[in-house]
């Protein structure tokens, strides 16, 4: 509905560090964040969040999302040594890391994700971890749930 959509767009607009305290990440097991671009309230500290989750011992998972503005602006250099599993997509990859092609912007990527999920849509998706590049969609999967023991799955909609 119109005001749901509204309330989430206030939330997302108004949250900050500032809101989420260590107590409130200690009954959690996973931090998920997404829509970086729509919550200036975590531009300059969305690190903080990640170590703070990584310290209360959560498993984490980023997925920055379209930038309204795209002006690109994320540190991911800060950021991702704190997170598990980065999800952009093709696209994303490309204006963040200001790269010509994917496996150039891995290559600027590399060391600071530890599992860079790319989405790439129809074709599906490929994963970059320890300086390797998975490109095979069944082997994606097939080491996501050897290693986690679930499949990969976004509320809503498979990842691969």
């Amino acid at each position: 509905s119109q005001r749901k959509n509204l309330m989430k767009k206030l939330l997302m607009k108004n949250l900050g560090i500032a809101d989420i305290t260590n107590e409130m990440l200690s009954t959690a097991k996973h931090l998920h964040f997404s829509s970086y671009f729509l919550q200036p309230g975590f531009k300059y500290n969305l690190d903080r969040l990640f170590k703070m989750a990584k310290d209360a011992g959560l498993t984490t998972s980023l997925d920055v999302q379209w930038d309204p503005a795209e002006e690109w602006e994320f540190d991911y250099k800060k950021v991702l040594p704190h997170v598990d599993i980065f999800l952009p997509n093709e696209t994303e990859l490309l204006k963040l890391t200001g790269a010509a092609s994917i496996d150039a912007a891995l290559k600027v990527m590399d060391g600071f994700g530890k599992f860079i999920l790319v989405k790439q849509g129809k074709q599906g998706s490929l994963l970059s971890y320890k300086n390797k590049t998975v490109r095979d969609l069944n082997n994606v999967r097939q080491y996501h749930e050897r290693v986690n023991k679930t499949p990969i799955m976004h509320p809503g909609s498979s990842i691969i």
